[in-house]
């Protein structure tokens, strides 16, 4: 059992896990939350960053071109670790083309694992992909899971 300071330090969480401080920094459509007719997210598909200025726009092209494809409501959640290059604002200007595109930036460099988790902690869908930015996991491959 972890003491008080461990909890404290630990935010409170048993298990010495706390989730990293966080900030949305932008969501999209910007337009207007769902209406009745709209049909909420069925699937998820988490990108962590970290100085991925370099490759975020292409990643996200394609990646929104096979989900459009799809043919089911999809969220993309981008989580910024801490990235000191263009990173969170290169993700904050990209197009969401009716998409739900969520930005979320961490207050630093967490690591991989916790930005990971952040991002499926925001997530409320039947399922969720976990995509590398630097196209190590290419979008193409999402129709096979």
């Amino acid at each position: 059992m972890p003491t008080n300071e461990q909890n404290r330090l630990a935010g409170g969480c048993q298990g010495g896990y706390a989730p990293p401080p966080m900030t949305a920094t932008h969501t999209h459509p910007v337009s207007a939350p769902l209406t009745a007719g709209d049909a909420p997210p069925e699937l998820s598909v988490v990108v962590t960053l970290y100085n991925e200025s370099g490759s975020l726009g292409e990643l996200h092209r394609r990646t929104l071109a096979v989900l459009d494809g799809l043919g089911r409501p999809f969220e993309i959640v981008y989580v910024d670790d801490g990235s000191r290059d263009a990173s969170l604002t290169i993700a904050n200007a990209l197009p969401a083309r009716g998409a739900d595109v969520q930005v979320v930036s961490l207050s630093r460099n967490f690591g991989k694992e916790l930005a990971l988790t952040a991002g499926l902690d925001l997530v409320d869908t039947d399922a969720a992909l976990v995509l590398d930015a630097d196209g190590q996991d290419p979008p193409e491959l999402i129709p096979a899971f």
